[in-house]
Formats: C-alpha cells, sequence, structure tokens
C-alpha cells in the first residue's frame, strides 16, 4: 500500500514539473467579437502578427497569419466555426491568446439562409449551388439574408450576376437599407445594377438610399441592348417584392452614330428590363437622365414584356408607387444620309410595356420627358412619353390591362401611344396635386382602390406610400402520391420534404419560364423511369384530372409556383400551382390542389 501511495506521488509531482513552464509564462489575454461578419480583436501591445486558427464541424482546419486586428472568414462553405486567435512578437514568441469563440454561416436554405453583414460578404454571394437528387444533378439557390445595414459610399463596386451568370437566388433584405451604392462600370457586361442581371430568382425587403448609376460619353456602355437599373439590370422570370430606392439617379450619357443598325438602353429606377416575372410592393424616387441612340426609361422599370407564348408568363407590377423626374433622350441617326434611328420612351412608371403585361394599384408622380439629339429629323412618333411611355406596341387603343392607375396631373398623358383607353378608361384617374393628398380621391365605387388596410398607407397633407410590407404570397402546403402499377409501387411524401430545394430550377433552356419544379427528378430519386407510349394521370381534389401520353422515354413535365393577380376592386395576389407540358405546351390548372396523385400507367395497361 506504501509503494504505491509514493508511486501515485511522483507520477503527480513529475506532472507538476512539466506544467510548470507554462504556468509561469507571462501570456496576455485576447477577447474576440465577430462585428458584421468581421472577426475582430483589440489591437495587443508588442504584437507583431496573429495568428488565426480555425476549426470546422467536420474537424478539419486551417491557420491563417494576419497582421491587423481582424478577419474576414471566407463566405463560401456553410459550417459551424470555431476561432481563435495568437499574438505573437517580433521574435515569433507567443505573448498573447484569446479563448475559442463561435459562428456559423448558413447552409443557404431557406430554413438556415446565408446571412450577409457586411460589404464584402454582400458582394461575393453566387446564388446557387449544384446538388444530385436521384440521378441528376440539378442547380438549387442559395437563400442570403441581410443582417445589418451596409454602407458602400466611396467602394468600388461589381454588379452581383451578370449577363452569362445570372444571379438565381433568393435574397431578402430583412427590411435593412444599403446606402451609397454607386456603379460607374459593368465590367463590359449589357447588365448594370447592383444585381446585373437575375433569373428566376426572388429580391425582397430592401431598401437602397442614394444609390447612383453614373455613365459619361467616355464609359464602358456596350455599343448593343444594354439594362441598367439600380436594383436589378436585366430581371428574368423573377419576383422582385417590397424594395424601395430612395433619392435614386442615373445619369447615363452615350451618343450612338451609326449607319447600318441601333442600340437600345432600357433603364429604370428599380430594374432595367424585366420579362416575365413581377415586380411588388416597390417604390422609387429621384431622377432618371438617360442619353443613348434608342431607349426606354422609367421610375419603376424601363421595359417589360413576357418571354413565350405561354398566358401565365405574363409580367405582373402590382402596388408600386413612383416620384420620378424621367428624361430620355434618343440620339442614333445615320452619319452618312442624316436619317434618324432616334426613339425614346420615357415613362414616370414605365417606358415601354408589351399588351402581356399587367398593371394595378400603381401611383405616379413627377414628370417625363422623352426628346432626341437631332429634333429637326426625328418623327414625333418615336418620342414619346406619359404615365408609361409607349404601350402595346404603339397600337393606338390600350392593350395593356391596367387597374387602378392614379397620377399627377403634372404628366402630360396616362400612355404616349395610346391615344384610346379602350375598355380601361374607367380604371385610370388623373387627380390635381391636392386631390392626390387626399385619402377620399382614392374610394372607387364601394371600396378603396388602394389597399390601405394592408399595402399603402396615408398622412395627412401627403400622398400615399407604400407600408413596406411583403406583397407575395408563401407557396401552399403540397403533398404527392406516386403510384407505379408496374413496380407495384406507392409513395406519399411532402412537396418541401422531397424536392421544395430545386424551386427556380427551370431545365427548359428555351421557355425562360420561372419557378417550375422538374417532376422528372422526383420520379427519378424514387427509380422510377417511364418510357415511351406510358400514359402518367395527375389528379389532385376538386381539379380535372391529366393524362399525359410520353412521346419519348422522358418526362418533361413541370408543376409550377406563381403569384397571380387577382383584379377586384382592390388588386392583390394568390398563389397557386399550374401543371406544365413542355412537350406539347400546355398548361393545366392545379391552382386549388393540396395533393396532387401521379399514377404512372405502363403502356401495356393503358387501358385498364
Amino acid at each position: 500500500m506504501r509503494k504505491i501511495f509514493w508511486t501515485v506521488f511522483f507520477i503527480i509531482l513529475l506532472c507538476a514539473l512539466l506544467l510548470l513552464p507554462a504556468c509561469g509564462e507571462d501570456v496576455g489575454s485576447l477577447s474576440l467579437r465577430f462585428e458584421k461578419g468581421i472577426l475582430a480583436w483589440d489591437a495587443y501591445s508588442g504584437a507583431s502578427y496573429y495568428q488565426v486558427q480555425c476549426k470546422m464541424a467536420d474537424g478539419t482546419g486551417y491557420f491563417v497569419p494576419v497582421t491587423d486586428n481582424s478577419y474576414t472568414p471566407p463566405s463560401t462553405l456553410s459550417s459551424d466555426y470555431r476561432y481563435k486567435v495568437s499574438a505573437y512578437n517580433k521574435n515569433g514568441e507567443l505573448i498573447a491568446r484569446s479563448k475559442e469563440i463561435f459562428y456559423h454561416l448558413g447552409a443557404g436554405t431557406k430554413a438556415d439562409p446565408i446571412e450577409i453583414s457586411n460589404a464584402n460578404e454582400l458582394l461575393s454571394i453566387t446564388g446557387k449551388k449544384s446538388v444530385t437528387l436521384g440521378n441528376k444533378t440539378v442547380s438549387v439557390p442559395l437563400y442570403y439574408r441581410l443582417t445589418a445595414d451596409i454602407d458602400l459610399t466611396g467602394q468600388t463596386v461589381s454588379p452581383i450576376g451578370n449577363s452569362i451568370k445570372p444571379f438565381g437566388g433568393v435574397f431578402d433584405g430583412n427590411g435593412h437599407t444599403i446606402l451609397g451604392f454607386t456603379l460607374t462600370d459593368c465590367n463590359s457586361d449589357a447588365a448594370c445594377g447592383l444585381f446585373g442581371a437575375i433569373q428566376n430568382a426572388v429580391i425582397k425587403n430592401l431598401t437602397l438610399r442614394d444609390a447612383s448609376i453614373l455613365f459619361d460619353k467616355n464609359s464602358g456602355v456596350k455599343k448593343s441592348a444594354n439594362y441598367f437599373g439600380l436594383l436589378v439590370g436585366s430581371s428574368k422570370a423573377s419576383t422582385i417584392d417590397n424594395c424601395h430606392v430612395i433619392d435614386g439617379s442615373v445619369e447615363i450619357l452615350k451618343e450612338v452614330i451609326t449607319v447600318d443598325k441601333t442600340y437600345t438602353l432600357s433603364v429604370g429606377g428599380i430594374v432595367g428590363s424585366a420579362t416575365s416575372g413581377c415586380i411588388t410592393g416597390c417604390s422609387f424616387s429621384g431622377v432618371i437622365d438617360a442619353q443613348y441612340g434608342v431607349l426606354n426609361a422609367g421610375g419603376i422599370v424601363g421595359s417589360a414584356t413576357k418571354s413565350s407564348l405561354l398566358d401565365y408568363t405574363d409580367f405582373y407590377l402590382l402596388n408600386c408607387k413612383a416620384d420620378a423626374i424621367v428624361q430620355a433622350t434618343a440620339t442614333a441617326y445615320n452619319v452618312q444620309t442624316g436619317e434618324s434611328y432616334a426613339k425614346a420612351h420615357a415613362g414616370v412608371i414605365a417606358g415601354d410595356l408589351s399588351y402581356t403585361t399587367r398593371i394595378a394599384s400603381v401611383l405616379a408622380l413627377g414628370n417625363a420627358t422623352a426628346a432626341a439629339k437631332r429634333d429637326l429629323i426625328t418623327p414625333s412618333e418615336n418620342l414619346v412619353s406619359g404615365v408609361f411611355g409607349r404601350t402595346n406596341d404603339n397600337r393606338g387603343t390600350m392593350m395593356t390591362p391596367m387597374y387602378k392607375v392614379f397620377y399627377s396631373n403634372t404628366i402630360s398623358h396616362l400612355s404616349g401611344t395610346a391615344t384610346d383607353l379602350g375598355s380601361y378608361k374607367n380604371y385610370v384617374y388623373c387627380l390635381t396635386e391636392e386631390a392626390l393628398k387626399e385619402k377620399d380621391s382614392y374610394f372607387v365605387g364601394s371600396a378603396y382602390a388602394l389597399d390601405f388596410d394592408r399595402y399603402w398607407t396615408i398622412s395627412e397633407g401627403e400622398s400615399p406610400e407604400l407600408a413596406g410590407i411583403s406583397t407575395t404570397p408563401e407557396p401552399p402546403a403540397l403533398t404527392f402520391t406516386v403510384k407505379d402499377s408496374a413496380q407495384n409501387l406507392s409513395s406519399t411524401f411532402s412537396l418541401s420534404e422531397s424536392f421544395a430545394s430545386i424551386l427556380f430550377e427551370i431545365g427548359l433552356a428555351e421557355l425562360e419560364e420561372g419557378a417550375l419544379f422538374d417532376l422528372s427528378t422526383v420520379l427519378s430519386a424514387l427509380g422510377i423511369e417511364p418510357e415511351k407510349g406510358d400514359r402518367i394521370v395527375f389528379s389532385a381534389p376538386g381539379c380535372k384530372d391529366v393524362t399525359i401520353t410520353l412521346k419519348s422515354n422522358s418526362l418533361n413535365c413541370y408543376l409550377e409556383y406563381a403569384s397571380y393577380p387577382s383584379f377586384e376592386m382592390t388588386p392583390t395576389l394568390f398563389g397557386g400551382y399550374k401543371l406544365v407540358d413542355a412537350a406539347a405546351l400546355e398548361v393545366y390548372d392545379f391552382t386549388k390542389a393540396n395533393h396532387i396523385t401521379i399514377t404512372i400507367l405502363p403502356q401495356e395497361n393503358a387501358e385498364s
């Protein structure tokens, strides 16, 4: 017993002697903190450099030497990170160290978005990532959420997304503001804005204040079609909701002289060019002064149309306000003959609208003018302005559906081209400056045409303002049952469990339709590979059954979720699903569905 006692005693003594130098080491303490996504600490006296140690959730890690008392973690891999920092003097001796601090980078999903809190993080976002679903690799959107206001004053900014790789994610501004954003170069891309080009994307709940695009005659504007918008340059099949530009400024001065062709610029306070999709609950205040060969300029959107013949792809503009001064000056002419190619379409709300757009509950204040650099040789019908500059491709009768449009009598026309408002003449209202500030001016029939209970507010002596809330609905819950008689398989699952992550994945390069779910990836994930001649039956309570006979060995069907406008006394949006047979270019209404059964009938059982 005594022998055991002394053995233990000497072991303890030996350990104490080994640890004694460390105990006597004079090492100071560093206190770590995260400031807007940046790891920071107070400078330590005598420190020549610091070493940042990072450990990730999977056990891997790295060391990074830094000379400043801060470190910006890379925003690339979602994980849980643990950081320690050590300070060293010029002799490489440890003089201080910190305790461990925890940092989480979101996975980029709706439930765990990537959080953005500073300029570096904002300008490094990508929009999509690739994942494997069944035997396919698909692109899925990344979800981002702003967690702080960001000041970009004086910083060099390049657009997020471009014409080759458009942003395709979900960006939630979370009610925050980006201040002082200025663009003077678009890296030779045709799409220019905070977001250069977006496709199948969502941008919402964001404010830009004191934002500007400034291009002079020597700036690198491409000799091609160009799309400039303070928030988005070019938007395809995307949703822009509850976004606001306050005291915005766009100045583009580029004279285009050409012999054989003209070049078009679409410039907007919110979006330069919009193809399908929607802009809802957005506002712009500021000045747009653009000079280009042929141009469309608008306070909200420069030009808007849809991308195909399918009816449901119309572009919607709902619950928007512009308080803007818009000047569009066209400059294109033939330098040899003097013939004018100039066309300018200027609108306080929109410069150019095709008849495939839908407008409701908008308010326009300010003025818009269109001119040409060589007025004497430019036909007047090529220079048009109003609340909307050009509508429905220059047709004299209004064909662009519009409801509850209010505008100031300081604006010369509703449309610069449609002299006959046709069936929409009872849905547009020109008001004096005084009447614009009276709530009763917006009472039409038996109700307010602007929804003051939800989307709009009005204060005494002021014109209505948007309430600053999201106007687009969340997708309704949806479950599926897939039945395959050949394999005696029946599987039930929910949309979110199985393929909500492929929202916005199109798979139809020629259509560019928008938020579609690729149903073939769902079948592949279940090990089901339909063959030519098989019948696929889609059924849902309250909806008419749809039967599709495969003309090849693949199912070219998509389930689309979108927001659809309801043009009642107070226009609003509702969400629903539609089934798209891309092979036959047919669209079927499943907006009432909450459960869809997909039954696969092999060819030999097709008559059963």
